[in-house]
This record gives C-alpha cells, structure tokens and sequence, in this order.
C-alpha cells in the first residue's frame, strides 16, 4: 500500500498515536516490523533459555559440535558424537538438585503481601486491603503460579506475570497470569532494574478463530472481518495441537505464524506514547489534573467567565462603571479570582493495540487502567548493561566438566580386566578342553584336573583394581565447585552433618549458605511486590461495587466498600506469613491463657483463633443464646387479656 505524503509542517510526531495513523494509511505494519525487530533481538535470549532449560532437566549433550570423521567435518550434537565412540553419554543432574533447593527456600519463606495505609488513621482499611489481596490471591492459586515464575527466573533470569480484569468461568475478577518467555518480546533503553524506561512491551497469543471472536468481536460484522483475515491460516479438521500433548515442542522460530495450522496468531503489542497536555489546578474547586491540549479555548472561556462574574451589577443587570467608563466595583480583586492554572507539557502513556501478522488492527485504544501502564510485570536478573545472567547457567560449566569425568570413569572401568581367568595350556590335561575348565571354574563344587609337570602354572583370575591417579578426587572436586559456584551448600540441602558438629553450629551453616542466594531471593520478592502494586490498584479501580468475602483461614468476613477504599492510598510490603501450624498453635495457647484469665469470652476465642470446629461451635453457643433471649420474655401484667378477649 502506498504511504501517504505529509507536508513537513505536519510531520513533527508531538501526539505519536495520531501521527502513525496520518503516514501508516490505514494499517499498522511500519508498527508491526518494530514489533518483529523487537522479538528477533531477543534471538540470543531465547536460545540461551533453551539451554539452561536442557540442562536444568537432564539433556545435557544437546551442544553441537563439529568433529572431524574420517577427514570430513560433520556437525553433530555431543550425544551422537559419543555414541559414535562407543561410549554411553552417562550423566548425572546436579543442577536439578540445586534449583530444587533454592525453589524449597523460597516456598518455605511463605511470604505474602501486606498493604499499609499511607495514612495511619486510616490503618484499618489496610487490613482490609491485606485481607482482600489474600482472597484475589487464593482465587488465582498465587502462590503455584508465583513458585512456577520462581523456576522459570532461576532457569532463564527473566520473569513475567500479566495484572488483567475480565471475565473467566463466569467469575468477573482480577486476574494473574504467568507469561512464557518464547512468547514474549520488548524492546528500550534497558538500563534501569525496575523496567521503567520501556518503550514496547507485548506477547504473541495463538488462539482458535472461535476463541478469537469471543476476545474481539462485537457483532457478526467483526466475526465476518476476522474470518476473512484469517482464512489462510487455521483449520478447522486439525486438532489445537499436532505433537504429544506432554513433551511438544513449542519452540516458535516465526514471529507472524504459529507452529500448528489451526490457530490464529495474535500480536499484543503496548507502546509508549506522547501527546500535548496541559496540567491544570482549578483553584475554585480545589482539583489538580492533566487536560488535553484540545480543551485550551474551553479553559480560557471559563477563566474569562470567572472574571467577568466577579463584576457586580447592578438592578438592572448593568455593570457599575464611573465615569471614565471603568467598572469600580467588584466582588474581590481580579488577581485573587480563583482561576484554572494551566501549564503546557508533553505527556507519555500507554498505547495498546491487538493486530493481525498481516497489520489489521483487532482492537486498540489508551491503557484502560488507572496506574497508567501497561498490564505486564518484569524482572530481569541482574540487569548490569542490559544483560541476563541467569542461576543455572553460572552452573552449566561445572555439570559438563562433571559429566565428561562420570565417562571417562565408565570407560576406564569397561575397558579394565574384571575377574579374567589366566591357564597355563601346558598344565591342561588330554582329556579336557578349555570350556570345560571355565566351566569347572564358575562352579560352586567344581573340581578341575591339572598338570603341573614341566613348570607349568595353576590357573589365577585376574582383575585390574587400579585407577587413573585422583579421577575421583576430581569428581568429588567438580560437585564441590557446583555448591561453591551456586552457593547451594551441604547444610542449605539438608544434608547430613558429621558427629562432632553441634545443632547450633549446623543451623548457623545453613543460615550462612542462605546469604549466596539471598540476593536473587529478594529480587524475585520486589517483582511479586510490584505486580501486587499494579493488581491492587486494579482491585481498587473495577470492584466498583460492595464485596464480601472470606479468607480461608480467617474466621473474620472482610467487606470491601469502593466508596471508601477506591481511593485510599496504600504502601505495600512483603512479610513472612503467619499462616503457620507453629504460630496457630501459639495463637490458640495465648487465647487460652486470655479466657483462663477471664479477660476475653468463648466467643472471642473461637472468633479470633484457628480451630477446625470454631464455626460450627460458634453456631451453636449464639443459636443457644437466641433460645435463652426468647425464653425468658418478661410476664405480661396482672390483669391484662393477652388474648384481646
């Protein structure tokens, strides 16, 4: 399609949504190469994720290696070059013992989020906010999909979860969801930690035509337009995916086209964008906001119409003026009439859009949530000059070094002689042959005849119990280096210590293995603290109208009025969670002694503590109570006919 000309007095990109509507004519495919430049500069991410992924989960000969056989070079994984030696590409998997072990850490932290109002008057709505957030927490199963991100981030260094509104199971709600790296793509500077300085974000979906017109489609004509940008890329006949369900390999290569022929591929893609705003501090009404540049006129006529009522008049409606023509009287002086300040600045928000791989624009519009951003979370780790170095591949080294010292020792051990009988043929008899002497050997009563005459020797087994000089002191070297490398030490994996080593000491060893990985432990906790951020501001923004709800594990039911927490301020911190069995059974021990000294009742206790009977006690101490109430109404008066007769 032909790009349209603009004069060079439009071009200047000031409001940048509009300024790509004016050249793209139409379609968005000047966007969609940005996009796809975007994800192709994430190439060597995702084979480096690939790789740590191999190793993480036992296939660790995948590496191509080109080798030089019978003169020719050939390129071929480790696996089958050590097959064509003749060797058995042994392995064992330490790597996985070592993420199983931090993964173990980081579940036993048990962590949650606790919102703090800003203002501590207000401290209680945090509770109730703190108690909401662990409710949309348990809908989600936060805590499976937190830990899932957790391996994923140890495996690859990158983690992402999505913060969404919507409908899901006929359940309108905040949503969390888990984002796969090979579908995902940005692109900025890259130079700040937290992710701020993002220019492009988004993700590829494959979806079903029907689940495609379920997302966008708003009548039939949607239907018919999405049916006809699609129609040469799904089918209906093939099943959603051709490959084994478990095991399938899902790598993407293409950014325009999925792996199976059923599926329409989805581009979601959010940018950042600018435009001309104005910020605005109404003093009449007290409010502070960011107008659009358009509404310039409307604020200068309500500033003009400001002044020209502070005039006073008079019966008739006419201004008092003097002589000279000038108004003399007025309501207070012009320069402290309370008038709209206005202050030209560039603004920058978020932009989505869903296209097609041929450019169509499916939906688009601004950010619709009120943190202004965008609905994703990201961490990358450590992010030093905008480079990834995840926890497994400090590792990978080691595991290969171990590995290839696991073979040779199989190969020296299958190549060695075990148990190889050794006969002097002189001292064999006529009448025998060697097999029925190997024979007579391997018997439990066996009786061989011998001929010793002329120097011969009896026969004598032989077995090789030598070895290379330190091949086990180096194996027992490399898993060392492993722990040392991952700081993943003896005591951290609960291994078991030697006699002399006190309780006290093996704790404070297995705390100080903990320091290796704390760093990589907290990180992971700001990016579930920023995701919280964006999906309590979420809550505060769609539960427009009263919920309640109740935690499993509370007694107490928490209601949610949007009147008065929508617009509450909250401060967020992760602290260890107290929804231990120790701290309940403490709970429970400290209301006990409170009832024993009679400063608290039975029902507080059962109100206030973790019993698995509490409610069904509760029930019925307040039903016997209300029986008690209605048993003892006072005696009508001597002389009064109850029955009205």
């Amino acid at each position: 399609m032909k790009r349209k000309l603009i004069p060079k007095k439009e071009l200047p990109p000031i409001d940048s949504v509009a300024y790509e509507k004016r050249i793209s004519g139409g379609d968005m495919l000047p966007l969609l190469y940005k996009a796809a430049r975007a994800w192709d500069n994430l190439n060597k991410f995702r084979k480096d994720r690939e790789r740590s992924k191999r190793y993480l989960y036992g296939d660790q000969w995948g590496d191509m290696v080109t080798v030089c056989i019978n003169g020719k070079q050939e390129t071929m994984t480790e696996e089958k070059y050590i097959l064509k030696q003749g060797n058995i590409p042994l392995k064992n998997n330490l790597i996985r013992r070592l993420v199983k072990t931090v993964l173990g850490t980081y579940r036993n932290q048990n962590k949650k989020p606790i919102a703090i109002a800003r203002d501590r008057e207000e401290q209680q709505l945090g509770e109730t906010m703190s108690a909401l957030l662990e409710y949309n927490y348990t809908l989600n199963e936060k805590k499976e999909l937190d830990a899932r991100m957790f391996e994923e981030f140890c495996m690859s260094g990158l983690a992402v979860q999505k913060e969404s509104f919507g409908i899901r199971e006929n359940l309108k709600d905040c949503y969390t969801d888990n984002i796969n790296p090979q579908y995902f793509f940005l692109d900025g500077a890259l130079n700040d930690p937290r992710m701020k300085d993002l220019s492009l974000i988004g993700e590829l979906h494959d979806l079903t035509l029907d689940e495609l017109c379920s997302a966008f489609a708003h009548s039939d004509a949607d239907v018919k337009r999405f049916s006809e940008i699609y129609k040469s890329m799904y089918d209906r006949s093939q099943t959603r995916y051709s490959e084994d369900t478990f095991g399938r390999d899902r790598h993407d290569n293409s950014f325009y086209t999925p792996n199976t022929p059923n599926l329409c591929r989805v581009i979601e893609l959010w940018t950042r964008e600018t435009r001309k705003s104005l910020m605005c501090h109404d003093w009449l009404h007290g409010d502070a906001y960011i107008d659009s540049y358009s509404s310039l006129p409307a604020i200068k006529a309500e500033n003009a119409a400001r002044l020209e009522e502070n005039k006073m008049r008079d019966a008739a409606g006419n201004y008092i003026m003097d002589e000279s023509g000038k108004v003399v009287k007025l309501f207070m002086p012009m320069e402290k009439v309370p008038l709209i300040e206005y202050e030209y600045f560039i603004e920058t928000y978020w932009y989505f859009r869903f296209l097609s791989p041929f450019g169509d624009i499916l939906q688009e519009g601004e950010t619709p949530y009120e943190h202004g951003s965008h609905p994703y979370t990201v961490k990358a780790y450590p992010l030093i000059d905008g480079e990834i170095h995840s926890f497994v591949s400090d590792v990978i080294d080691q595991q290969r070094f171990f590995n290839r010292y696991v073979i040779l020792n199989d190969f020296i051990t299958k190549a060695s002689a075990k148990g190889v009988l050794i006969v002097d043929e002189d001292s064999i008899p006529a009448d025998m042959s060697i097999d029925d002497v190997s024979d007579q050997w391997v018997r439990y009563d066996g009786v061989i005849k011998l001929n010793l005459k002329n120097g011969a020797k009896p026969p004598q087994q032989m077995a090789n119990t030598q070895r290379i000089a330190g091949l086990n002191d180096m194996i027992q070297l490399q898993a060392q280096l492993m722990e040392d490398v991952s700081g993943v030490h003896g005591a951290m994996q609960g291994k078991q210590a030697s006699s002399s080593t006190s309780g006290y000491l093996y704790q404070q060893q297995a705390a100080n293995a903990s320091n290796s990985i704390v760093d990589i432990l907290e990180t992971y906790s700001n990016f579930i603290l920023s995701g919280t951020q964006k999906k309590m501001q979420n809550m505060q923004q769609f539960y427009d109208e009263q919920k309640t709800v109740r935690v499993a594990g509370r007694n107490a039911v928490v209601r949610y009025n949007p009147a008065i927490l929508g617009g509450v301020k909250f401060d967020l911190s992760v602290s260890e969670s107290f929804d231990t069995p120790v701290y309940r059974a403490l709970n429970n021990d400290f209301l006990l002694q409170m009832l024993n000294l009679k400063q608290i009742t039975v029902e507080d206790v059962l109100q206030v503590g973790h019993f698995p009977f509490a409610d069904q006690l509760l029930q019925l101490i307040q039903a016997r109570k209300q029986e008690l109430t209605n048993t003892q109404q006072p005696m009508p008066p001597a002389g009064a006919n109850p029955a009205g007769i």
